[in-house]
């Protein structure tokens, strides 16, 4: 089946939807346990490079997958 343009648009919305659903749950569950384990801002930093680097893998795993 011939991909339409449309199916293109709607893959790379799915790929920016996914990168900032990653990134704003590593922000937000750094924050939530920094303020339940006191040791602000050390894991929001940790939650936010997980996030970043999930967003990252997930965008090059779907970029993979056009290619073949």
């Amino acid at each position: 089946m011939k991909n339409r343009p449309q199916n293109e648009y709607l893959i790379f919305i799915n790929m920016g939807f996914q990168m900032a659903v990653c990134i704003i749950a590593g922000v937000w569950g750094g924050i939530w346990a920094d303020e339940h384990l006191d040791t602000s801002p050390f894991l929001t930093i940790i939650g936010s490079l997980l996030g970043v680097f999930i967003a990252l893998y997930s965008v090059f795993k779907t970029i993979k997958n056009l290619n073949k």
